[in-house]
């Protein structure tokens, strides 16, 4: 499931979408996303498929035309600064 998780979060998310063609690994800890070793093998294989970056960047097109895209997900570290200025 972690694998459509990430794949979501790189079509709302253009440095997620970067960093998924360039290091799939490094994109799902971005997101706290844990990877089995057969999850990324079967998304390398997915992402080096013909046109496939074209095709997502389409997609992603489609889904978000005007970023910054309201279905993006928040990053885990997403708001730690103004919960931990609350507790003061």
């Amino acid at each position: 499931m972690n694998v459509y998780t990430l794949l979501g979060a790189a079509l709302c998310d253009e440095r997620i979408r970067e960093l998924l063609f360039k290091n799939p690994l490094e994109a799902a800890q971005e997101l706290g996303l844990l990877l089995t070793h057969q999850e990324l093998i079967a998304l390398k294989a997915f992402l080096s498929a013909d046109d496939f970056e074209e095709q997502f960047e389409d997609l992603a097109r489609k889904q978000c035309p005007h970023p910054p895209c309201p279905l993006n997900l928040a990053r885990p570290d997403h708001g730690e600064e103004s919960l931990s200025s609350a507790a003061d």
